[in-house]
């Protein structure tokens, strides 16, 4: 038996409630074709599959023999598949009691807000273009470019989806997104909404789960983050504050720029701090003033801030988790198209890495208090950012 991929790719899927019998896309909703024939497909191979229900094992065990491969689930009870080069399909996927099969079509591969585009041509926008998997990556790439006139800023080889990132304005989104849907190997176009930094938790909040009174449980019962790393990637840090410095060890270990591991574990607080923004990289960093803005020193003050009057035992002015370390990823701070944080690329950069350079550092825990839909029309949506987690393993650069 085939190993089926279950993946549900909430970034093409709407909410339940869509009409019966019909496949739910974010760009639209797919029924069976008229009898007058079905719309052009950019790939006639690329199909979608329907069961009138939830598909048995059995069947799924089917559909993996009837086609080359499956690529994904979609609501509901529909499945995108390659189809085998000498089939149609349609008689396979009706014998094993598919209600219906039809063409994944141009249209179908534009998001909302890619269709909404046009209406600042001069604004850029940060563009993800998504790309089957076993398509040449570096040839497609290549292809994009060469149609939107446009070098790619990092394309990423992922287990499922391949990623291509480019910046284009409004104008151009408008010109270039149905010949780029008309692309075969071109899965999913989406706008990737500007990151911006966010922080406005408090202590006895995320633990009592009370606006007021400062009822603490989880330190009622010594629960204080000892032997734990905890990661932020965010905006840098005031390393010789006092909920951070060492007064007998200094500065920490740095990684500047070169997607470093060094930690020093005898510090106190920060074991590691990992420089990503080039222009603090090439001269703008100081010996303490780490923090281009005052979020990232805010953010890792909330997470594991420990006075060093008082080290080791919780007070007011503590964080949560007063005895864990940190590892600081530094991205800096400038306004930009794609996010607050330029270190972290414009447009957004694959963040795997990023996320593996602390796990290697020893952090179980990252946090990244920043978000993605400052601007979004669709708020509340699951991004392409949101994914980033899964697709951590089997994730490389191209």
């Amino acid at each position: 038996m085939k190993r089926l991929p279950f993946v549900l790719l909430l970034l093409l899927a709407v909410p339940a409630g869509a009409e019966p019998g019909r496949v739910a896309l974010r760009s639209g909703s797919i029924g069976p074709a008229a009898t007058a024939g079905e719309p052009v497909s950019p790939d006639p191979r690329i199909r979608l599959v329907r069961f009138a229900g939830p598909p048995t094992a059995t069947q799924l065990e089917a559909l993996a023999g009837v086609v080359d491969r499956i690529y994904t689930y979609l609501p509901e009870h529909s499945f995108l598949v390659r189809s085998k080069a000498e089939s149609s399909l349609a008689d396979e996927a009706a014998a094993i009691g598919a209600a219906w099969t039809g063409p994944f079509t141009a249209a179908a591969r534009i998001s909302p807000e890619i269709a909404a585009a046009g209406r600042d041509p001069d604004r850029l926008r940060p563009v993800l273009i998504h790309l089957f998997p076993d398509v040449g990556l570096g040839a497609t790439v290549a292809r994009i470019e060469s149609l939107v006139g446009k070098k790619a800023e990092g394309s990423a080889a992922l287990a499922r989806f391949s990623r291509a990132r480019f910046l284009l304005t409004e104008a151009e989104i408008a010109a270039f997104r149905q010949p780029l849907a008309e692309l075969g190997p071109v899965f999913w176009i989406e706008r990737e909404s500007r990151k911006v930094l966010l922080n406005d938790t408090s202590t006895w909040v995320g633990q009592s789960g009370l606006a007021g009174g400062g009822a603490t449980p989880v330190f009622a019962h010594g629960i204080l983050g000892a032997g734990q790393v905890v990661a932020v990637l965010d905006s840098g840090i005031d390393i010789d504050s006092c909920y951070f410095w060492d007064a007998a060890n200094g500065l920490p270990a740095m990684n500047v720029c070169n997607g470093g591991t060094l930690t020093e574990p005898a510090q106190r607080k920060v074991i590691a701090a990992d420089f990503l923004w080039q222009t603090e990289c090439s001269g703008g960093i100081s010996a303490l003033e780490w923090s281009t803005d005052s979020h990232g020193t805010h953010v890792a003050g909330t997470v594991a801030g420990d006075d060093f009057a008082q080290p080791g035992v919780h007070n007011a002015r503590d964080g949560m988790a007063p005895q864990a370390k940190l590892v600081i990823q530094d991205a800096g701070f400038q306004v930009n198209p794609c996010a607050d944080m330029p270190g972290i690329g414009c447009p957004v950069v694959d963040l795997v890495p990023i996320f593996q350079q602390a796990y290697d550092q020893g952090a179980r825990v990252h946090t990244n208090s920043w978000g993605d839909q400052e601007d979004s029309p669709n708020p509340g949506t699951y991004t392409a950012g949101s994914q980033d987690g899964p697709n951590a393993r089997g994730s490389s650069w191209a």
